[in-house]
């Protein structure tokens, strides 16, 4: 659960601001804190992290993360990155890390948007093409790691959580109170209906979107991925449907095992849950605290 923010327009945000950021999102990430800051032409970039570190757990995959004309900002884990990661030697990149940050930012280097075609996993992350002097920002499939953003006359603003963007843009913000009631109405539910926050002038990233912005100011919005757009499986042998299930079940929780660092379940007290506690114990030997 890292902390991510910045900002690309044509104001200059003082040193104290910027530290005083890094500060809020230190309950996000505890393990470190950086921040860099870019001449764009006219305009200025700034890019802020703090880290909770779960792979590589040394300094050298801090962030933000520079990769040739690229730069990024990254929290979440990308699950197959150590697949991904066999692609890419195959293609000629070489590594200096064993974190999945240096193979996100090099999957974008080769494929440029058609990575996130490749990644599983979960995530928010803004990247800057220093070349095509173009932000993007961009949200896992389902939404499962937050990403806000705020757009005015000076520039665009982010963030992990509201409150990061509200420090950046260094004034108070009114709250969109039907946004307070549906909270208290739906509970946490409310969170994934409509393309608002509990801020009027934030809006989410959507899940499954990207969004851009280059030199011109010119906004962009791709949805990279669709549910309607996944290929039905029209087997009806059930135990051959079963056997698959359990395969990629298996699979899917081996893949989120890997970490540096103990492992943590939520326990719901469902099948699925139960499920995943059962396959780590069992078939992986995992000693479950």
């Amino acid at each position: 659960m890292c902390g991510i923010a910045g900002y690309y327009g044509i104001r200059s945000i003082d040193s104290k601001k910027i530290s005083s950021t890094l500060g809020l999102m230190k309950q996000r990430g505890p393990d470190a804190k950086g921040y860099v800051k870019e001449k764009i032409g006219k305009k200025n970039l700034y890019f802020l992290h703090t880290r909770l570190s779960i792979i590589d757990l040394k300094k050298r995959s801090n962030q933000p993360y520079k990769f040739k004309k690229n730069l990024m900002v990254f929290n979440g884990e990308i699950y197959n990155y150590i697949e991904l990661k066999e692609y890419l030697k195959k293609q000629g990149y070489n590594f200096s890390t064993s974190s999945d940050t240096e193979v996100l930012i090099k999957m974008y280097d080769n494929l440029g948007e058609k990575a996130f075609d490749k990644l599983e996993g979960m995530w928010s992350i803004a990247l800057f093409d220093l070349k095509k002097k173009k932000l993007l920002l961009s949200r896992d499939r389902f939404g499962e790691k937050p990403l806000y953003y705020k757009i005015t006359k000076d520039g665009l603003y982010f963030g992990s959580e509201t409150k990061f963007i509200q420090s950046l843009f260094n004034k108070k913000l009114k709250p969109n109170l039907k946004k307070c009631i549906d909270y208290l109405m739906y509970g946490y539910n409310s969170f994934g209906y409509g393309n608002n926050s509990f801020i009027n002038t934030i809006k989410p990233i959507e899940p499954s979107t990207n969004l851009s912005i280059n030199k011109n100011n010119d906004l962009k919005k791709t949805i990279y991925w669709s549910l309607n757009n996944i290929k039905k499986n029209k087997e009806n042998n059930t135990k051959k449907i079963v056997k698959e299930i359990r395969e990629i079940l298996i699979f899917s929780i081996k893949q989120r095992l890997r970490s540096d660092v103990k492992d943590g379940f939520f326990l719901s007290g469902g099948i699925d849950s139960g499920s995943v506690v059962s396959v780590s114990s069992k078939i992986f030997k995992k000693k479950i605290n």
